[in-house]
């Protein structure tokens, strides 16, 4: 049986603001307690909600990865739609007054119905079987969050199976979206290692707030990153950067694979 907190793993190491950090924080202790208290059925629905922050983190690292081919999957979502294009219009106001642009935040997807939204895994090959499980767990918690008089966990065994069941769904939707963490390191070396340009000269601070909290990368990401192939951009002209970095970032994760063995 699977450790509930084993989806710290899956979760970004760092946080771009406190606001995300506090909320997952909040989840999680409301989770423990009512665990503890045996209010099973609360503790479901603060972890259902831990899932939700694990499919708007997937999700935004989609949308940064395949920026077009996300655009052009929002035409069907009114008001994901809706959001980019009012994001893309301010942005060209602050443009033209010289002020920096504004991101799109993970927690910007809760604004889409959240059955809806599972949609967009089938840009990492998702198919229609996978993404109605995914949905069927929302149903699942939409049941037990409604004054209907039912128990549905009513012992540690029933919610331990439920969470077993969603830290493999956690799992699989991690195996099928490696290939954006991939891309998020491919595009830190080749445009932000060059020590003339970054914005850190210090390795260790590029690495964490660049690349780590800036692509809201978890624990599987950075292992699966140690085995990236450095070696296809030896014909760059900056390739001494990219491969010091890319050193540097091997050690991080040598010591996070360290810490989670012992």
């Amino acid at each position: 049986m699977a450790s509930p907190d084993e989806i710290f793993l899956y979760l970004p190491q760092r946080y771009k603001t406190q606001d995300e950090e506090n909320y997952i924080k909040f989840l999680w202790e409301s989770f423990e307690l009512n665990y503890q208290n045996e209010k099973y059925q609360f503790a479901f629905i603060a972890y259902h909600l831990l899932f939700m922050t694990y499919v708007y983190f997937q999700l935004w690292k989609i949308y940064a990865s395949h920026a077009d081919n996300f655009r052009r999957s929002v035409l069907g979502f009114g008001k994901i739609r809706e959001l980019f294009e009012d994001l893309e219009e301010r942005n060209k106001r602050n443009e033209a007054a010289g002020n920096p642009p504004e991101q799109f935040y993970p927690f910007n997807f809760a604004e889409e119905n959240e059955s809806t939204i599972m949609t967009f895994f089938h840009l990492i090959g998702c198919d229609k079987s996978k993404i109605g499980t995914y949905k069927k767990l929302i149903k699942d918690r939409n049941e037990i969050a409604h004054a209907n008089g039912k128990l549905v966990f009513v012992s540690s065994a029933d919610i331990d199976q439920k969470i077993n069941q969603i830290l493999k769904l956690v799992e699989e939707i991690h195996q099928h979206s490696c290939g954006t963490a991939t891309e998020c390191l491919n595009n830190f070396l080749l445009n932000d290692s060059d020590i003339d340009t970054r914005e850190y000269i210090d390795e260790d601070d590029q690495i964490n707030e660049v690349l780590i909290r800036g692509h809201y990368l978890s624990q599987k990401n950075i292992e699966d990153l140690l085995e990236f192939d450095i070696e296809k951009f030896k014909d760059k002209p900056k390739f001494n950067d990219m491969k010091s970095l890319f050193d540097t970032f091997t050690k991080y994760g040598e010591v996070l694979l360290l810490d989670d063995n012992f």
